[in-house]
């Protein structure tokens, strides 16, 4: 997080956004007193590949990543629809059957 005067700011903002865009927040300032917070947009993951969001929240507790898949934990859960229902469906929807489709 770095503090840059609003008429610095105004000179140099194409610096400042490339910053932002790699995870920088730099707060505005006038006189001395913050009057804004320039962030990066939230989850747009602008400068960042996904094993980097995925990092910085393990980094922060709020995703594990070296947890193995444990059945009693993570039990299969039972198909919600039957086999071929969501074709059946949008068969429906569309009110026609595509040639060499089954039903």
């Amino acid at each position: 997080m770095k503090r840059v005067d609003l008429r610095e700011l105004r000179r140099r903002l194409s610096h400042d956004a490339h910053e932002m865009r790699n995870g920088e927040v730099v707060l505005a300032t006038e006189h001395g007193m913050v009057v804004a917070a320039l962030t990066p947009p939230r989850g747009a993951g602008i400068g960042r590949t996904p094993t980097d969001a995925l990092a910085e929240l393990a980094n922060r507790g709020l995703v594990a990543t070296d947890v193995q898949k444990n059945a009693a934990v993570y039990p299969r859960l039972p198909p919600l629809l039957r086999s071929g229902a969501v074709t059946g469906l949008l068969d429906d929807e569309r009110g026609q059957t595509l040639p060499g489709a089954p039903g």
